[in-house]
């Protein structure tokens, strides 16, 4: 994890952060849907959004949390994202429903002239608002033991993004995906959902050669989300509502 400085509540890959808020609600009357949250988690730091169709999580390995926090931060914020760019929410002086999200340049970043080394630098400072309330229980609906085995297929994604452009007719309903017995050597079908009977479409993709079977990711097994936790059990010997040394 990344190491913890003064104030700071979390910092977190700023590209990776743009990419998840993609889903984010855009005014929902749920409103902590409309934002992002952050999360500590045992290898770093994790960023969850959805608007209730979608959901992204991203793993930020070298992130921190210092304690979850949903976070509605507006998008021009991460124009122009740089690799290695992060960001980082500290404590604001505003008022407790309110963080300072500063934009940092990345470690790597090397001024050859004078070796200077310009990490952390500020390129940009702005508050954000904090979104009280309970995130849903987003773990879930994506756990294994909920999903059962994991079946899936590896697709290029420039192919995926092209067959459903090409499949955005305002007369189709929605799409349907489809896999044959053949598995993950097979076929993907796309196949429109029709609003009236002038014009079908079908649409095929072929998945990728991959030199294993596509599964979870390990870190998604071992995650909970933020304020969903399990109370600890009690002992048997001590009442209830005691604390112990």
């Amino acid at each position: 994890m990344g190491k913890d400085t003064s104030g700071e509540i979390a910092n977190i890959d700023l590209d990776l952060f743009r990419r998840v808020s993609m889903v984010r609600a855009r005014g929902d009357v749920r409103y902590y849907l409309n934002a992002v949250l952050v999360q500590p988690h045992q290898d770093g730091v994790l960023a969850v959004a959805s608007d209730g169709h979608r959901l992204l999580v991203g793993l930020d390995r070298r992130g921190m949390c210092a304690r979850p926090i949903i976070v509605d931060l507006s998008a021009d914020a991460a124009k122009g994202a740089k690799q290695g760019e992060r960001l980082s929410f500290v404590e604001s002086t505003v008022g407790p429903t309110f963080v300072q999200a500063i934009r940092r340049r990345p470690d790597e970043i090397v001024d050859k002239r004078f070796g200077v080394r310009n990490a952390g630098d500020v390129i940009d400072g702005r508050l954000a608002k904090l979104v009280e309330g309970k995130f849903p229980n987003w773990v879930s609906i994506i756990t294994p033991r909920k999903l059962g085995k994991a079946s899936g297929f590896v697709v290029n994604p420039v192919y995926m993004r092209e067959m459903m452009r090409a499949m955005q007719f305002s007369r189709f309903s929605g799409v349907e995906v489809l896999m044959t017995d053949a598995g993950a050597n097979g076929p993907i079908f796309f196949i429109p959902a029709r609003a009236n009977a002038d014009m079908e479409l079908v649409g095929i993709v072929m998945p990728m050669l991959f030199d294993r079977s596509p599964d979870l990711p390990s870190w998604i097994g071992n995650t909970v989300a933020a304020g969903h936790e399990k109370p600890a059990k009690q002992p048997a010997d001590q009442p209830a509502g005691e604390v112990t040394a």
